[in-house]
């Protein structure tokens, strides 16, 4: 709960600065010329310890503490201690208030770590922008490179250990395709021999004609 008291008449100054309201903080608020005061007030009217202001989860309440010049609420005098609502007037010798009592919210608290998170967001995004501004290329947003996938996933030990000495080996050279086999049709044993060693030394420029067969 918030509660302050406006200046309506007279002049207080905390600090060397005019103040307009007053902010309540401490329960008992006491006001007087005493330095112990929480709130000193200087004129003939104002005694050392004038009265006090009590602020509870019950509300706010006023007491006279024996003043000489008398506390007044709403242009009534005190007699008692009394209920201080928002909007009362207090007044005590040519000074004048008003009280300023605000409720906190239900969800108060909700809402004060949303607007400082709102808060860290803005600053954050604000940080953003000056990099921007002061690095020209880093203004588009930039693709992530896609992660390559693990070959070896979905593997057991065993079959990764394996997959991976496979990949080591060099690579398997193809055989050479066999020619098929040719059939040759002679008319007699002499032109068979020639055509056989005619075939198995080919390539060494060996004339097969030169070859004499007989039959005997």
């Amino acid at each position: 709960m918030s509660v302050r008291l406006k200046v309506l008449h007279g002049a207080i100054k905390k600090r060397g600065e005019w103040q307009l309201t007053v902010p309540i903080k401490k329960s008992p608020f006491v006001i007087g010329q005493a330095t112990d005061c929480n709130m000193r007030c200087y004129g003939r009217a104002i005694s050392d310890y004038h009265c006090e202001i009590s602020v509870s989860d019950f509300g706010v309440f006023v007491r006279d503490l024996r003043s000489e010049s008398g506390t007044f609420i709403n242009g009534e005098k005190l007699t008692s201690t009394q209920r201080f609502v928002n909007g009362d007037q207090l007044r005590l010798g040519r000074l004048a208030f008003e009280l300023l009592v605000q409720r906190p919210h239900p969800n108060s608290r909700n809402d004060a770590f949303g607007e400082f998170v709102s808060d860290m967001l803005l600053d954050a995004d604000e940080a953003d922008r000056q990099d921007r501004a002061r690095a020209p290329e880093t203004r588009w947003y930039q693709v992530e490179p896609a992660v390559p996938r693990d070959p070896y996933e979905g593997m057991t030990a065993k079959e990764r250990l394996i997959a991976k000495a496979r990949k080591k080996l060099p690579p398997k050279q193809n055989q050479p395709m066999k020619l098929p086999k040719r059939v040759y049709v002679a008319n007699s044993t002499n032109q068979a021999v020639t055509e056989t060693l005619a075939t198995y030394y080919q390539g060494l420029d060996v004339d097969s004609s030169s070859w004499n067969v007989s039959d005997r």
